[in-house]
């Protein structure tokens, strides 16, 4: 991805995120959680984004962009991680809410969603896009690490049921694309 988690927070601005799950009474505890670290980061620190020169990053004129040093005491980093699993929770989540859209109908078909997530969000462009990620993995596997992040992680990993058939019809372990 060209631009990491904490970057494109702070070009969206977080006292806009605070007041978008402000809104939404549906939020997990992770997500309420987050929303109460985004609140003291602007709040008490004052620390809004980018465009006011301090969020996640400092934004020093004329210099490049480093993290903000204060962050590591409001969330320390961890001693260890499974790097390959962080990537992973970061494609799952985004092909997970892909889908809802698809499935809602906010999305019409696979390859918008795919053209979209490549283009506008920087998808890994090896993987075809969200929806092609499950066929690229293979759709038992996408399944099974799905089941293992919900697992470990919580709802947001929890695959819709539409999606659970459509990888249980998928004979050839392809959902969206036969070819």
């Amino acid at each position: 991805m060209p631009v990491g988690p904490l970057a494109i927070s702070d070009e969206i601005n977080l006292k806009l995120m605070v007041a978008i799950m402000s809104e939404d009474p549906s939020l997990t505890q992770h997500e309420v959680n987050l929303r109460q670290t985004l609140v003291t980061i602007t709040e008490t620190q004052g620390r809004t984004g980018k465009k006011e020169g301090k969020g996640f990053y400092d934004y020093p004129k004329g210099e490049k962009k480093s993290i903000w040093k204060e962050w590591s005491k409001i969330y320390p980093p961890q001693a260890s991680y499974d790097e390959e699993e962080v990537g992973r929770r970061l494609l799952f989540v985004m092909v997970i809410d892909a889908y809802k859209c698809l499935d809602s109908g906010v999305l019409q078909e696979a390859k918008d969603a795919d053209v979209g997530s490549i283009l506008g969000l920087g998808f890994p462009i090896h993987t075809g896009g969200v929806m092609s990620y499950i066929d690229y993995l293979g759709a038992k596997e996408f399944a099974l690490y799905s089941a293992k992040l919900e697992a470990k992680y919580g709802e947001r990993f929890k695959m819709p049921e539409s999606l659970r058939e459509r990888i249980k019809n998928a004979g050839d372990g392809r959902v969206f694309y036969k070819n």
